[in-house]
């Protein structure tokens, strides 16, 4: 006998053909799946029962995919909300997943992508560049408790021989490498693999700072202070998966909470 429960899937979306094609592929994947009509639906629902997963449309009568969204969050920080719309809606895309969505995406849906999201199954593959001791012991801890794939390698030579043979996701990069100083690690890594996204990890002291700021200003996605705080990584990585699946890279501010 199976003892294990099954996930639990809500859907909302006010249209009764979308609803009922997403329930019928879930519930035949083994999902214990729910729907909704509207927002408050969806709300409500949220309030009174637990869902691992929520797939919301963004536009819907009543209360908005979004608003809808934002409450279901406050009071459920667990539940992993996938947005769904048929505009482009860039702006409201990159607001929501930077308050936390797992995803924004555009319909028609990719079903398979859809399948991916709900099995939690979209973890990154994720290389860090250092020989800093005390983040070769924080950063798999860190990583691996989210679900990230990490390996580790101590100096550009390594990570750009990897590169050359296994596909990764992010490029976690020490600023300071020794001779083979962060930035030239990056542009290295960017040659072989122009989508690569990397995230600098540096001190706050100049002229250090300046290196992994001048990264940043080549395309580097953010920069991570040392000491490494592990909620702060997780923010960064979390947000950065959703973006990746949604197509829609961009990149914090400096200075923003990802950054600060």
């Amino acid at each position: 006998m199976n003892l294990i429960p099954k996930r639990r899937v809500l859907i909302a979306d006010d249209e009764p053909g979308m609803r009922t094609t997403l329930a019928d592929i879930l519930a035949d994947s083994g999902y214990d799946v729910r729907t909704a009509q509207d927002g408050q639906d969806a709300i409500t629902k949220c309030q009174n029962e637990d869902y691992d997963v929520v797939l919301m449309d963004v536009r819907m009568p009543v209360v908005d995919g979004i608003s809808a969204f934002r409450e279901i969050r406050r009071s459920s920080q667990h539940v992993r909300v996938i947005l769904m719309s048929a505009y482009g809606e860039d702006e409201m895309k990159h607001a929501a997943l930077q308050d936390g969505a797992i995803a924004f995406l555009d319909k028609p849906l990719n079903l398979d992508t859809v399948i991916q999201l709900v099995a939690d199954s979209t973890e990154l593959a994720v290389m860090a560049i250092t020989a800093d001791q005390t983040l070769l012991q924080t950063l798999p801890q860190c990583l691996h408790s989210s679900g990230q794939k990490l390996t580790v390698v101590h100096n550009r030579d390594e990570a750009v021989t990897l590169l050359r043979q296994v596909s990764f996701d992010v490029a976690l990069i020490d600023v300071e490498l020794g001779t083979n100083d962060g930035l030239a690690c990056y542009l290295a890594l960017r040659e072989i693999s122009p989508t690569i996204t990397a995230v600098m990890i540096s001190r706050s002291d100049q002229p250090v700072r300046r290196i992994a700021e001048e990264a940043v200003r080549r395309t580097a996605y953010t920069i991570v202070p040392k000491p490494i705080e592990p909620e702060r990584l997780a923010e960064v990585m979390q947000t950065l998966r959703a973006q990746r699946v949604s197509g829609a890279i961009r990149k914090p501010h400096l200075g923003e909470p990802h950054d600060s």
